[in-house]
């Protein structure tokens, strides 16, 4: 078999962080190919020896390598296995991965695999970060300063922008913006400093749905929202409930 000069033995390592499957390809691709080129039963013999040391070489174990072997009734097998129903692409995270797999395979769906990390990720940084407030498509809180009342909003631009508005409407006094309301009716101080970003979403329906979420969730509430679904109407009783016990318990 011939190898180039500059071929250093190095294939996909037993311990690097990629898929069992992957694996088990690389031993089943290499010993298949020795059995397709090689025209001697000798130098099949001496390709599958030099094959097993560079198995070691890369710290797979002698089990794994014997068990996914490439054996020509694989051939057989194989085709008779009807299509997969579909493909799922999920992030690889191991252990957890590999047992979707094998959930998945008696229904015939084919899981592939794609990395959390890749190398583009790590080293290419095309600009600098945005700072949390302003990152376009903001769900925010704004805060009270004398009382437990807030206010939750959302906006398609960023934060910054959005307080620099709230604070105008504010100091004039405006009817329809609803901090404004409480300025005006209790003379309470509004804290601007504590004003924070809960989450993003660039969609529209997202930020009304998440806007929703979140006043539904704060016991004084300066904002109306639109009304939630039934299902997140019951989640949000189920955390109110677990709240209340949770405060009951002696500390």
């Amino acid at each position: 078999m011939y190898r180039k000069p500059t071929h250093t033995d190095r294939l996909l390592d037993e311990s690097s962080y990629n898929p069992t499957s992957d694996k088990a390809t690389t031993i089943k691709t290499l010993t298949r190919r020795a059995q397709l080129v090689c025209d001697t039963p000798d130098s099949l013999r001496d390709e599958n020896r030099y094959l097993e040391r560079v198995f070691h070489k890369n710290n797979y174990n002698a089990d794994f390598i014997r068990r996914n072997i490439y054996r020509p009734t694989e051939t057989d097998a194989t085709n008779r296995n009807p299509p997969p129903v579909t493909t799922v692409t999920l992030p690889y995270i191991k252990g957890t991965s590999e047992t979707i797999s094998r959930i998945l395979e008696p229904y015939n769906i084919r899981v592939a695999h794609k990395p959390t990390t890749t190398l583009r990720h790590l080293l290419t940084n095309v600009k600098d970060r945005d700072q949390p407030n302003d990152r376009q498509g903001a769900v925010y809180k704004i805060k009270c300063s004398d009382c437990q009342a807030s206010y939750i909003g959302e906006t398609s631009r960023n934060l910054n922008t959005r307080l620099t508005e709230h604070k105008r409407a504010t100091r004039n006094g405006d009817a329809n913006n609803h901090i404004a309301v409480h300025y005006q009716l209790t003379n309470r101080n509004i804290d601007w400093d504590s004003a924070q970003c809960l989450t993003y979403s660039t969609n529209y329906f997202q930020r009304l749905t998440l806007e929703s979420w979140y006043t539904n969730l704060e016991q004084t509430p300066l904002s109306r929202c639109q009304q939630l679904s039934a299902p997140y109407k019951r989640l949000i009783h189920d955390r109110n409930e677990t709240d209340k016990r949770t405060s009951k318990r002696p500390t």
